[in-house]
């Protein structure tokens, strides 16, 4: 009986210590994520202009403006970035990627190293001609990357948080939750390349009608439209989406 006892005893130490390294490891990364997206901020910060806008970068537009060289910089340290996102009095300032999949940078960071934080990236079936951008990121446990997403369905939150910067500034008009492979699961998702005056309307109504908090002033067709994804914990396969617009010009 001693024996098993002491082999039990050995069994629950190594669970033991193979949990604490897990979590040690997963705490690291966090650590680690945040600091290197800190020194990104740092290191763009000079040569972002007054409205806080970090534009994707364009080989022809003019070198000498502050938002495009801070573009070209990030672009130089990855050839996918695509923009930067900020949603102001949040912890949402990031850079965007976009690749050919959505699964390289679920769990690679900016520099495309290993990490449990991943990076937001744009949805690999969004187009140039799109009216949609979707955009992707985690729900970290310590508040970071698209976390704050899940409080826009307080109303007071949403309220005051309806600014989303990305290569110029969007209006949020709704946030809704979905349970991916649910009956009533709505596919946002498959309308990433959204360039259809049915399929704009279908969309914007599926948002409004799921809405748990909602602005009264909406997007009408060839207004831009900027989706926000991230995962929501309160069931399996939740996910929380926040949705918003600025107007065509």
């Amino acid at each position: 009986m001693r024996k098993w006892l002491t082999c039990a005893q050995v069994l629950l130490l190594l669970i033991f210590l193979c949990c604490a390294a897990y979590l040690g490891k997963y705490a690291y990364d966090l650590h680690h994520a945040s600091n290197e997206y800190e020194e990104l901020r740092r290191e763009v910060a000079e040569s972002v202009d007054a409205s806080g806008a970090y534009e994707k970068h364009d080989e022809n537009a003019d070198t000498g403006d502050d938002a495009n060289r801070a573009a070209a910089m990030l672009a130089e340290k990855n050839s996918d970035y695509a923009g930067w996102i900020t949603v102001p009095y949040t912890s949402i300032d990031y850079p965007v990627v976009r690749t050919d999949n959505n699964d390289y940078y679920l769990k690679r960071d900016f520099y495309k190293s290993n990490s449990a934080s991943g990076t937001p990236f744009v949805d690999c079936e969004c187009t140039p001609e799109s009216l949609n951008t979707i955009i992707y990121a985690h729900n970290m446990k310590d508040g970071s990357m698209f976390a704050p997403l899940v409080k826009y369905a307080d109303k007071s939150y949403f309220d005051a948080h309806r600014s989303v910067i990305y290569g110029g500034e969007y209006k949020v008009f709704a946030v809704f939750r979905t349970s991916v492979g649910s009956d009533n699961e709505f596919f946002y998702r498959d309308f990433a390349d959204l360039t259809d005056e049915y399929a704009y309307g279908k969309y914007v109504n599926g948002i409004i009608d799921r809405a748990v908090c909602k602005s009264d002033d909406t997007p009408v067709f060839g207004d831009r439209l900027l989706t926000l994804s991230t995962c929501a914990y309160n069931s399996e396969n939740e996910r929380v989406v926040v949705a918003a617009y600025a107007a065509a010009k």
